[in-house]
């Protein structure tokens, strides 16, 4: 008895959960890269921190719904879907912690 398990299909991930992949580490990459400068200028940044959040902010919203329309493509492997819709979902409510402590 073979002690391999081959399993043969076409099956291939979904396009959207690539996708929402890569938005999802484009979005932690920009927020990190914010709160980096932040802390560099101790606290004192102006509004190009402000729009990178807003930007990593609208990328992760993005990621989100890719990620979660990719879940109706039928007969694909579902990981990078998983992935990428909870690393954008993490990310967008990181974010809008930050904006509702700031308020």
């Amino acid at each position: 008895m073979s002690r391999h398990k081959y399993k043969f299909t076409n099956k291939h991930n979904t396009t959207g959960g690539i996708v929402a992949f890569l938005l999802g580490i484009m979005a932690a990459g920009l927020m990190v890269w914010a709160v980096y400068m932040a802390y560099r200028d101790r606290g004192n940044s102006g509004t190009d921190m402000g729009l990178i959040g807003t930007l990593s902010f609208f990328v992760s919203t993005v990621g989100l719904l890719l990620g979660l329309s990719s879940f109706k493509e039928e007969d694909k492997f579902y990981l990078f879907s998983w992935i990428g819709t909870i690393l954008c979902g993490i990310i967008w409510l990181m974010l809008c912690a930050v904006v509702v402590i700031g308020i």
